[in-house]
């Protein structure tokens, strides 16, 4: 007896919807984004070193493709490049659907008081002000001759960069083959600046050296669109030298 046609359509419906391309991403602009975030990751000083800019314009889509085919970000008016493709890693993301990532050679930016990132899709545009992005750090320590048990104060400059709220922050103190580390929960922190006490166990020039991940970040003077904007510099603070008298 032969199958009767009309119960083999719905298994060929079946057979070539199986088949079918799967449907291609739904096209969003940045007005549709739900809380953006924009954050800035980028090297040091610009020199004669290849340094990359990475901008993420973040639309917090988790497994969900939604390209902006007229994405386009500036620095300072430099044109940045996107990125695409896919990146792995215990955080894997799609730089065409989810995480808009951006590439500037760094060297193509003069440093000043202010730079400023531009994000626009042709009918929303982002502004994100930096304070001295590319401005060279110094550390000073006050005061520098000291005992046991006295607290030191060690500022920065630019004083306007912020210390991460989560970062991973310790002070290690360094004399001869002797060593100290002082954690976060034991410093105080101050704009544009730390404070600690001087452990016992340590005499004479001491080194005081600054450790953690994105520890000082670029102030954002201006956030103009996104919900959140996010600078995070990666630079070492350099170490300074305190005396310490029994």
């Amino acid at each position: 007896m032969r199958p009767s046609p009309l119960l083999a359509l719905p298994l060929l419906a079946l057979a070539l919807a199986a088949c079918a391309d799967p449907p291609p991403p739904e096209v969003h602009k940045l007005i549709d984004i739900y809380h953006p975030v924009v954050q800035l990751n980028t090297g040091s000083v610009p020199g004669g070193v290849a340094e990359v800019i990475q901008l993420f314009v973040h639309p917090k889509l988790v497994g969900m493709c939604h390209p902006i085919p007229t994405l386009t970000a500036t620095l300072d008016g430099k044109p940045m490049t996107q990125l695409h493709g896919r990146v792995g890693g215990a955080l894997p993301y799609d730089r065409d659907c989810s995480v808009f990532e951006f590439t500037l050679d760094a060297a193509q930016i003069v440093p000043g008081p202010t730079n400023e990132l531009v994000v626009s899709d042709g009918e929303t545009t982002y502004h994100v002000g930096i304070a001295d992005l590319y401005a060279p750090r110094v550390a000073t320590a006050s005061p520098t001759d000291v005992k046991p048990g006295d607290t030191v104060t060690l500022a920065w400059s630019p004083a306007t960069d912020k210390v991460a709220a989560k970062g991973a922050v310790t002070l290690e103190l360094e004399a001869g083959d002797k060593r100290a580390v002082i954690k976060r929960a034991d410093l105080v922190f101050a704009p544009g600046s730390i404070a600690f006490v001087v452990p016992p166990g340590l005499t004479g020039d001491v080194t005081v050296t600054v450790f953690g991940t994105a520890f000082i970040q670029p102030a954002v003077t201006k956030c103009e669109g996104p919900t959140i904007c996010g600078v995070a510099r990666d630079y070492d603070v350099p170490p300074v030298t305190i005396h310490v008298t029994p």
